[in-house]
């Protein structure tokens, strides 16, 4: 199957939101960087400070209940909590954030000897989803990656797996905690001068090129379309080639077929049909047609579409493959997606900056009306690849001419010749001119050259009227031409004089010996010079 891969970097549309997508990419600049860069003593004493501040602040308000809950740690972490009487339910949401919060700061540190199962403890209070959505951060200061500002992080956990980041100057954001989503949504949900400034550059450079580059990338897919190699009808050459390699090995159901001397690809399947109607008794597969590509008796040929029909299926495929469309359980068909696409399209054109935040809602991701279209597939790869189905060609099938011609193909393979595996029947020159015009002279007649007497004469029924001699060289002797009726039987023997040898005293009575033979049967016999 044939693959078309074009290169992102091959277009200019491409460059310019490359750019911008990786000044997103590094939007996320704090996370990492603190947490292999904190002071461990100073956040060990900002938590402890921040369970104090809990502590008193419940204990004034609510003392009698942290007591409890104190007492009832070792039955919350062996106990079911359906088995335990909740004593929660009147106390407003504020409260239980408190309450989780002490618990599971004081608690879940590795210094404090009595633990709490944190989930069955959650689940008592009646609150749902991670405990990082609940638990009352840790506030860690920090000079701001970007602005060298005052900066504050918020912890949520003692992995610091979970952070959200403030800074009080530059006023830029950064939340690990209340969602999983990427840079994207940090730069949607930012509004620092800095995110801004990105915004506004995302925001054109979507607006001028996001269109720009699925046109691009299925103009180069087009370009690259037509630089195909086609599949023409073989040579020839290729085709006596192929006779000579398959035409022995045909299985009995090819011979049959074309032993009706098809000329077309359309008389073969007939024919094909035909014997299936036939054989409808037998439970024989007839695969005729199979092999008939197989040994290149029918050659598949490929041919390229016009170009608007080439357009229009690419579209597809790029649609199908490239972007994806959402519109709740709905299914969608491609008529439909591409009336949204242009919708989509059509909207940015005229969009102000404000208007395209309201659509755009994540990574190169947009809510039109109440469908959502990405094209994330486009920005993630480097290269987009694609494969051609049959609908992309216009196919054909051909046969091979050595089978309709009925031509009969001779070995011409040089190499078997040069080292003499196939050995040539005619030992000169001269014997080959003289059989070219036998050809010509008897028509409707068998001509052997170079055949053994013996192969058509019985010696041994005449070997009384011979000599010892003239018998033992006639058992081994070869006639130069053999002329045979249809049948197959011999009517003239033909021996070439030429050459000074024939003039030796032995040469003259071995053709004597030939020519007795021939009279004794009654079988023509004939010098030629």
């Amino acid at each position: 199957m044939d693959v078309l891969e074009v290169g992102l970097e091959e277009l200019e549309s491409y460059e310019n939101l490359d750019a911008i997508n990786k000044e997103i990419n590094n939007l996320k600049v704090f996370k990492y960087r603190f947490m292999y860069n904190y002071d461990k003593e100073y956040l060990k004493n900002i938590i402890l400070k921040h369970i104090e501040d809990l502590q008193r602040e419940l204990f004034t308000s609510n003392k009698e209940l942290i007591e409890y809950i104190i007492k009832i740690i070792p039955k919350i972490n062996s106990t079911p909590t359906k088995q335990i009487d909740s004593k929660f339910s009147y106390l407003d949401d504020i409260i239980k954030k408190q309450i989780i919060s002490y618990i599971y700061w004081k608690y879940k540190s590795k210094d404090n000897i009595e633990k709490i199962n944190i989930q069955n403890f959650k689940k008592i209070l009646g609150l749902k989803g991670r405990k990082e959505l609940h638990i009352i951060p840790i506030k860690y200061s920090v000079i701001c990656p970007k602005c060298n500002g005052e900066g504050i992080v918020y912890l949520y956990n003692y992995e610091l797996r979970h952070l959200t980041y403030t800074c009080l100057d530059c006023k830029h954001k950064e939340d690990d905690v209340f969602s999983y989503h990427n840079q994207h949504y940090t730069l949607l949900n930012c509004c620092c001068k800095s995110c801004m400034d990105i915004k506004e550059r995302l925001y054109n450079e979507i607006k001028y090129n996001l269109k720009n580059i699925v046109n691009e990338v299925k103009c180069k897919f087009i370009e690259k379309y037509f630089k195909l190699d086609g599949v023409n009808i073989p040579s020839e050459e290729i085709m006596k080639d192929d006779f000579k390699l398959y035409s022995s090995i045909l299985n009995k159901d090819e011979r049959e077929v074309l032993s009706f001397n098809p000329t077309t690809v359309d008389q073969i399947i007939k024919i094909i049909k035909d014997i299936k109607t036939r054989d409808f008794n037998h439970s024989v597969k007839n695969t005729a047609l199979q092999n008939f590509f197989k040994h290149k008796v029918i050659y598949s040929i490929k041919n390229k579409i016009s170009k608007d029909k080439i357009n229009i299926i690419l579209s597809e495929i790029m649609v199908r493959k490239f972007l994806s469309f959402q519109k709740g359980d709905k299914y969608l068909f491609f008529d439909d997606k591409i009336k949204y696409l242009y919708k989509l399209y059509d909207y940015l054109e005229t969009s102000s900056f404000a208007q395209f935040y309201e659509i755009y809602i994540s990574e190169f991701g947009f809510k039109i009306e109440d469908v959502y279209i990405k094209f994330a597939n486009i920005k993630d790869y480097r290269y987009l690849s694609i494969e051609l189905n049959n609908e992309c060609f216009l196919e054909n099938y051909v046969m091979n001419n050595c089978y309709t011609n009925q031509q009969v193909i001779l070995n011409s393979n040089k190499t078997l010749i040069e080292n003499k595996v196939i050995k040539n029947i005619f030992k000169s020159e001269p014997e080959v001119n003289q059989y070219n015009i036998f050809k010509n002279i008897y028509k409707d007649y068998i001509i052997l050259p170079n055949y053994k007497m013996k192969q058509v004469i019985n010696l041994d029924s005449i070997e009384h009227l011979l000599s010892k001699e003239e018998y033992i060289y006639l058992r081994n002797c070869e006639l130069d031409f053999i002329i045979c009726d249809r049948e197959g039987y011999v009517i003239k023997v033909i021996e070439l004089q030429k050459g000074r040898h024939h003039n030796d005293s032995e040469w003259v009575w071995k053709d004597n010996a030939k020519k007795k033979v021939c009279q004794i049967l009654g079988v023509e016999f004939e010098e030629t010079y």
